[in-house]
């Protein structure tokens, strides 16, 4: 008797602590799995307080590391690796990488991307702002 009230006892443990995974709550997804899918992009800077808008594209950022872009010149495609670099979203190969933190916005359908650069006709550190927008 003793010994089946052990395995019993035994038994449910192992139920219990089989079932106990099934109850936790889903993880957040990824930063990189948030980004994968089509968007509008809206690159800009401020210049005096104000807003400069540079010319929009659309863009679809894949699973396997690559970023389609349309071409803002002509009909074609321009294709960039990327890669995700402390919470970054990085764009381009060495020794040409930009790398832009994020920030999402309205449930993850739009999302804001920042970076600093070297404005070469001034030769200071500027910021550039590129927001995206989820097409479906």
């Amino acid at each position: 008797m003793k010994i089946q009230l052990i395995i019993i006892l035994v038994a449910v443990l192992l139920v219990c602590i089989g079932l106990s995974g099934c109850f936790e709550e889903d993880e957040k997804p990824s930063v990189e799995y948030s980004l994968i899918g089509s968007w509008e992009t809206y690159p800009h800077y401020y210049e005096n307080g104000d807003r400069i808008d540079l010319t929009s594209s659309s863009s679809v950022i894949y699973e396997n590391g690559t970023m389609a872009s349309a071409s803002i010149y002509d009909d074609s495609t321009i294709w960039n690796p990327y890669s995700m670099v402390n919470d970054q979203f990085c764009l381009g190969e060495e020794p040409d990488v930009y790398c832009y933190d994020i920030e999402f916005f309205d449930n993850g359908s739009r999302v804001i991307l920042s970076t600093y650069y070297e404005n070469p006709e001034t030769g200071l550190m500027d910021q550039l702002f590129i927001e995206l927008i989820r097409t479906l």
